[in-house]
Order: structure tokens, then sequence, then C-alpha cells
């Protein structure tokens, strides 16, 4: 009997510990006096039963719980500095093309195909239509429009046979970046709120700045070296969202816009150091991000740990 009540504690875990605390014994008396004389493991319906039960609660308490821990907060301001970002990526991409129209046209001219020259044009134009919709609040309208420029960037990469990078791969996840915050957080209007008319006035300048000295022509025009593709744009975009990272909602933020960010300032260009295209893919959407955002929440909770919460709590001390 031991053993059938320490398998039954193990599935009990799946409830969140307050509960377990209040009511652990009694669901735990309920279930072994349900059991067979020679019962050794969980019946199946049983562990269906807790499994369901422990999920179930936690997803009741869910928002309460991401409201405490400031992502609620960090969801509304996702959806105004994601979509700013992926405007900025559009801009960079408009500049460009402007400033190369005269080569693009003498290419042309010999022979080369539109196409070819501007092949990435439609999935920057479908991810400037989710930035502007999105930054207008219209939450049902911005996840239809990035199931459709997932699907207009996805097409465009197979037609082409890109190399699926960091730089590819952001604005995908600023994307859904995106639509998750609107969807999950109070909206747009929260955010700019949040932000406030000079935080947004200051994040709009360095992104044009950004957007400005992210052009090869700019760069060598002044003799600027740094920056490689979207790197120097990355960067600006990273510190534009540590703007508001002083209170919790702000880091928060932070964390998840390091996903598509942190990529493109470490890892390489050259698509030739691995061979196989669905590893780069694997690497460049699922491996890299997900270990930028694990490296960006253990810097920030050992920040707020290590830190802002000593700090907090000497100010809240009595004075004597």
């Amino acid at each position: 009997m031991r053993a059938l009540e320490d398998r039954y504690r193990r599935w009990l875990r799946w409830y969140p510990a307050e509960h377990r605390r209040a009511h652990e014994d009694e669901m735990l008396g309920v279930l072994l006096a349900a059991a067979g004389p020679n019962q050794t493991r969980p019946a199946v319906r049983d562990v269906v039963d807790l499994v369901r039960g422990g999920l179930g609660i936690r997803i009741r308490r869910a928002p309460g719980a991401l409201a405490r821990g400031g992502w609620r907060e960090a969801a509304a301001l996702l959806g105004v500095i994601a979509p700013l970002l992926l405007l900025a990526g559009t801009a960079r991409y408009a500049v460009r093309a402007i400033l190369s129209l005269p080569d693009a046209a003498d290419a042309a001219a010999r022979g080369s195909s539109w196409w070819i020259i501007y092949h990435s044009a439609p999935s920057h134009l479908a991810w400037g239509i989710v930035a502007v919709v999105a930054l207008c609040g219209a939450t049902r309208v911005t996840s239809a429009a990035v199931l459709a420029a997932v699907a207009v960037n996805v097409a465009v990469l197979a037609a082409n046979d890109d190399y699926v990078g960091a730089g590819a791969a952001a604005p995908l996840m600023l994307g859904l970046i995106t639509a998750g915050a609107l969807l999950a957080g109070p909206g747009a209007a929260r955010g700019r709120r949040l932000l406030g008319r000079r935080a947004l006035v200051g994040i709009a300048v360095l992104l044009a700045v950004g957007v400005f000295f992210e052009t090869a022509m700019v760069r060598h025009a002044l003799g600027v070296t740094w920056g490689v593709g979207l790197l120097g744009l990355a960067s600006v975009a990273l510190l534009t969202a540590a703007w508001p990272a002083r209170d919790a909602a702000g880091r928060r933020a932070l964390i998840a816009l390091a996903v598509p960010l942190l990529p493109i300032m470490t890892m390489p260009y050259d698509a030739g150091y691995v061979a196989d295209p669905l590893v780069r893919c694997l690497i460049a959407l699922v491996a890299v991000p997900a270990v930028s955002g694990l490296a960006a929440l253990i810097a920030v909770t050992a920040l707020e740990l290590v830190v802002i919460r000593p700090v907090t709590a000497r100010r809240r001390e009595p004075t004597r």
C-alpha cells in the first residue's frame, strides 16, 4: 500500500502546491479507499482525472499568476514594441530597395529578373501590414494578418531556396509575439499608456536612426564597418526594448524580445557551416531562439533576485 500511496502522491503534483497543502491528505485518502486490496499502481482512470483536475486548476489560476508576475502588462508592452520593430524592419528594406534602384535597373537591363532582385519584397510588405494593423489594436485582424504573412514568408523562402537564418526568423517570431501579446494581453492601447508619449517618441527615433544606419550605402559613406545584415538594427531594437525595463513588465517584455533579436547578434550569417537545410531551419527557428530566451530569462531572474529585490527590501525597511 505504501508504494501505491507514493505513486498517487507523484501524480498529485499536477496540482498547485497550495492546493496540495490544503487537500492532498483528503484526496489521497479517497484514492486509497477506492483502490483494490492488491493494487500497487494507480488506475488509468484515476491518473487521467488527476492530470485533468490539476491542469484545470492551474489554467484557471494562470491569468492571476501572470498578472502578479507582470506578464499581462508585459503583453501590453509587447503589443506595441514588437509591431514597431516589424515596421522598422520593413522600413529598412524599403530604404535599401530605393537606394539600390539604379543598380537594380541596370541589372534588369542586362537581363536579370526584377523578381530575383526584389524577391523578399512580398514578405517585408506582409510584415509591414501586420505591424500597422497591430498598432491600430485590431486583435482578430492582426491574427489573420500574421497567418497570411507567415504563409507569404514561407512561400518566398521556399521559392528562392533561401537560407532561413536569424534575420529571416526574426520577423516570423516577432509576428507571432505580436499576435500572442494582443490575444493574451489588455491590448495595444494599454501598452501605449504604459510606455507614455516620451518613451514612444524615443523608441521611434532610435528605430529610425537604426534603419538609417543599417543601409550598406550609408555605412560605407560614413566609414562605418560594424553591422552585418540586421545586426545594427537588432542592437538598436534591444536598446529600445530595454527602455521600459525598469519595472517587472518591461523586463519580461525584454525576455520575449530577446528570443528573435539575440540570435541576429550571435548567429553566423554564412549558410555553409551546416549543409542540411532542415537542420539549418531547426537551428535558426528553434534551437538558437530557445537558448536566447533561456539566457535572457536567467539574466533577468538573477538581476531581480540579486539586485532588485534586496534594494527594494532595504527601501521598505523602516528608518530608525
